[in-house]
């Protein structure tokens, strides 16, 4: 991925104002439409919340979470990387609805899965999770120009 933004985040809510502000910078330089500026968001948050809850016994003193942008000929792609415990998200994407009584939770990576094209999860390492993912949504904004 060519990286044309790079944000390192404190394992924080408040990250989440530095991570938007990240999002919609990058979405003026590339003139991205409002749908694929919210479901950006939309993915983002859930992954974000996600390492803040469930990656780090002390997220308070957790190294920071790496996200990376880019905009190439197939959309945006963005990876996201985090020291925290081995977890790879994607092997609840099967199918987490087929068991009424399994308890609540863990349906956020099917709505990432559902935004999302090429999402890749690797164990970089003995240290960082690295999550990738193209988003499928059309990348630039519509001008009415033929």
């Amino acid at each position: 991925m060519t990286e044309e933004l790079t944000l390192s985040l404190p394992v924080r809510l408040e990250s989440l104002d530095e991570l938007n502000d990240g999002i919609d910078a990058f979405a003026r330089r590339h003139a991205l439409s409002p749908s694929v500026v919210f479901d950006l968001r939309l993915v983002l948050e859930e992954l974000f919340v996600n390492v803040l809850n469930h990656a780090f016994a002390d997220p308070g003193s957790a190294p920071p979470v790496v996200l990376r942008f880019s905009m190439g000929e197939n959309g945006v792609a963005v990876g996201i990387e985090d020291e925290g415990i081995p977890f790879n998200p994607l092997a609840f994407v099967a199918d987490a609805r087929a068991d009424p009584a399994r308890p609540a939770g863990g349906f956020g990576i099917h709505l990432v899965a559902s935004k999302t094209r090429d999402l890749r999860y690797a164990r970089l390492g003995e240290r960082r999770n690295s999550l990738t993912f193209l988003l499928k949504s059309a990348p630039r904004h519509e001008t009415g120009a033929p």
